[in-house]
Order: structure tokens, then sequence, then C-alpha cells
């Protein structure tokens, strides 16, 4: 698994309770205090979900409530390290349709093969009518991440819609499956035009 996640989830950790609460989540999964994930390299995926249980545990929240602060952080972040992402994409669902490229750009520096094909072929997503049916396949089964960052890219794109699971691989199914349908369009996101 390449390290945005975890090196995500770091920085959200010290923004939320400082180098302390940093420091003691990866003590808490027996990692050096001092860990730094870079986001173009591949890490263990044991390690990643250690870090997401050790964090839900010591915020004392539930994993979705984790995602949800993560989703929030995550694309104001992206918003500002790659604005172009977001101009190219004047809805919610232009953005969502891109996902599994911005994804890929960041397992493009990847040296191994099967690495970047992992990172390549996690993301499948197909028109269906106005819809998005989006077919995800991760190891760590991290459907709810998935499903708050698109819940928050509606939002931050003023839209609404309907996010579907139709499938899941915590029900035992070989691939988590979402169908995306957008009901409304609000206004281009206010940054993509500085």
């Amino acid at each position: 698994m390449i390290g945005l996640i975890q090196h995500t989830l770091l920085v959200l950790l010290e923004r939320e309770g400082g180098t302390s609460l940093r420091e003691r989540i990866l003590a808490d999964c027996g990692l050096p205090v001092d860990s730094r994930f870079a986001i173009h390299k591949d890490f263990a995926d044991i390690e990643c979900s250690a870090l997401i249980t050790a964090a839900a545990a010591r915020m004392d929240i539930d994993e979705e409530t984790l995602w949800g602060l993560y989703a929030d952080y995550f694309l104001e972040e992206a918003h500002q390290l790659l604005p172009r992402f977001f101009e190219m994409a004047p809805t919610a669902r232009d953005f969502l349709l891109r996902q599994p490229t911005i994804h890929c750009t960041f397992g493009a520096g990847l040296r191994d093969a099967e690495a970047r094909s992992q990172v390549r072929d996690k993301f499948h997503i197909t028109e269906d009518g106005d819809d998005l049916v989006v077919r995800y396949r991760s190891n760590l089964q991290l459907c709810k991440l998935y499903r708050a960052l698109a819940e928050r890219v509606l939002a931050l794109y003023g839209e609404t819609g309907e996010i579907q699971e139709e499938m899941c691989r915590h029900h035992g199914h070989e691939a988590c499956v979402f169908r995306i349908r957008f009901h409304g369009h609000g206004c281009d996101i206010a940054v993509a035009h500085d």
C-alpha cells in the first residue's frame, strides 16, 4: 500500500491531538515514534491497518467517524497541493470519474511492478447512464474511507447524491461496488477559480 493514507492519517492526528497523540498511536502499533510514511512508497498493509485501529481507539471514535475526519482533511490538503485535479473537474461526477487516475498518480513512483499493478487495479469505474458504478478492491477493505471521500466530494462541489454500496468485501464479496447517483448540481467549488 502506498504511504498516502498513513502519511495523511499521521498529519491529521498531529493536527487533532498534537505530537503526543501521533507518537502514542505509533507506539501502540510497535512503530518508532518518529516514523514517517512517504506518499509515493510502498508499505506493509498490516502497518496501515494497525494505525487505523489504534487511531480510532486512542481518539475514542468509531472507524466511520475517523474516515470522515480523514476525508475532510485529505480533500482540504489535496485541494491545496493538487489544485489542477479540481480545476479539471467542473462537477463532483467529473472528479469522481477521474479518481482512479488521481490514485494511480500517487503510485506511479513505485519501483515494484506488482505494487504498481495493485494500485492501478484497485479502482474501476463505469458509467451507467448518469450513475457511476465504482468497483473498489482493497486488501484492507477500506470501503468506509471511499464512501466518506465520495460524500465529501459531493459536498465540496455543493451537490447532492446517493451513494449505495451494492457489494462489500466485509460481507464476503470479491470487491466493494458502489453506485453513485447525482441528484443536484451546486456551483463550482470556489477555489477552482483562484
